[in-house]
């Protein structure tokens, strides 16, 4: 589950991080992995090749749409809202409002890593997007949340859906959902008192899994999906499914 970090960056710094070297001598940008490198610097071509003062949330968006897995996690997405961007793009500059929202969107970005002691994936960048109000998140709307489900988990999530008369819910861990987000989906969609609560976050947080309950099928699936769906509109990859 993910620590809430608040962070900033200038819009300045972030038009100006293409290489190492600089980035180095600044020592205030983050630092990224080679996927996010290469996010960066097709989002850094696409503002250069139109002139753009400002390097905004499209053009981040521009150039996670290169990386193969979020391409794929799009599916047949992925060409239209491309060509959307594109033309968003060729039509206007990014505003100084989205070059800034997009500077705190990369400084959560980087504050997640950091958190994991890690580089900053094009996957942090997601899902920093993912929770922001910019131009790219309001392009996306939920699909972005959906897209970010299936890069932290492998897959979309699946219920069971056979016969049974009982089913248990199943939460996963993962690095985005606010480990209190967590805890209150446990505490009002499946009754567990807070305590309860946070003791189950913290064995999904060390075995990657864990049961929250089982429940007759028809009570646990509507409890399931209720869950899924506050998650969803807070914008988390939460992963609450169940199984027989």
């Amino acid at each position: 589950m993910a620590y809430v970090v608040g962070a900033g960056m200038s819009a300045w710094l972030l038009h100006r991080y293409q290489r190492a070297a600089a980035r180095q001598r600044l020592g205030l940008a983050p630092r990224f992995a080679e996927d996010a490198e290469r996010v960066i610097a097709a989002a850094s071509g696409a503002s250069r090749a139109r002139g753009h003062r400002f390097l905004g949330s499209l053009h981040v968006l521009y150039g996670l749409l290169q990386d193969p897995r979020i391409a794929a996690a799009l599916g047949s997405a992925s060409a239209a809202i491309e060509a959307a961007v594109v033309a968003a793009l060729d039509r206007a500059e990014p505003s100084r409002a989205d070059a800034e929202a997009l500077a705190q969107t990369l400084a959560q970005a980087a504050a997640v890593a950091r958190a994991r002691r890690r580089r900053v994936s094009s996957v942090d960048l997601w899902a920093a997007l993912t929770r922001a109000d910019t131009a790219a998140s309001r392009m996306l709307a939920d699909r972005a949340v959906e897209v970010l489900t299936i890069l932290c988990h492998g897959a979309a999530v699946a219920d069971f859906e056979g016969p049974a008369s009982s089913i248990v819910a199943v939460l996963r861990d993962d690095d985005y959902t606010p480990q209190e987000l967590v805890v209150e989906v446990l505490t009002r969609h499946f009754a567990l008192s807070r305590e309860n609560a946070v003791a189950c976050m913290q064995a999904a947080e060390a075995d990657g899994r864990v049961i929250v309950g089982r429940f007759p099928s028809a009570e646990g699936r509507q409890r399931v999906a209720a869950a899924r769906r506050f998650a969803r509109q807070q914008r988390a990859p939460l992963w609450i499914a169940s199984e027989p």
